[in-house]
C-alpha cells in the first residue's frame, strides 16, 4: 500500500506491507520555473520616457513550468517598443519560494534555471 501527502516541496511517501509496520520515504520535488511578468521596453535617461511592452506571453510559452530556459531577448518578443532606443527585458520569476528579477539587454540571451 502506497500513500503520499505533499507538503511544500517534499513529498511523504508511506509504504506499508502491514497496517503495523509502516515505512517513511522522502523524496525532493525539483522546483520549475514560473514567471510572474517580463517587461520589455527602455528608459530614456534625458527625458525619463517610458516605451514597453507586455512580453509576459511569450517568455511563459517558453519558460514557463519547465527547470531551464533559454530565450533570446529581441524585438520578436512583443514588438519594438522604443525604436532607436537600447531596450532591455525585465523577468520577474521565482522557482519554489522567492520572487527574483533579472535584467537582460536586448541582443543577449536570458537564461532562467531552478535549482
Amino acid at each position: 500500500m502506497l500513500r503520499c501527502l505533499l507538503r511544500s516541496a517534499i513529498v511523504l511517501c508511506l509504504f506499508s506491507c502491514s497496517p503495523a509496520l509502516p515505512v517513511l520515504a522522502q523524496s525532493n520535488t525539483k522546483a520549475v520555473i514560473e514567471i510572474h511578468r517580463a517587461i520589455y521596453g527602455s528608459l530614456e535617461d534625458a527625458s525619463q520616457r517610458r516605451s514597453f511592452c507586455d512580453a509576459s506571453a511569450h517568455v511563459q510559452r517558453i519558460c514557463q513550468g519547465v527547470r531551464r530556459c533559454r530565450l533570446k531577448v529581441d524585438d520578436k518578443m512583443c514588438g519594438d517598443p522604443a525604436p532607436s532606443q537600447n531596450k532591455y527585458l525585465d523577468v520577474e520569476y521565482s522557482c519554489g519560494a522567492g520572487h527574483r528579477i533579472l535584467r537582460v539587454n536586448k541582443g543577449g540571451v536570458l537564461i532562467l534555471e531552478c535549482p
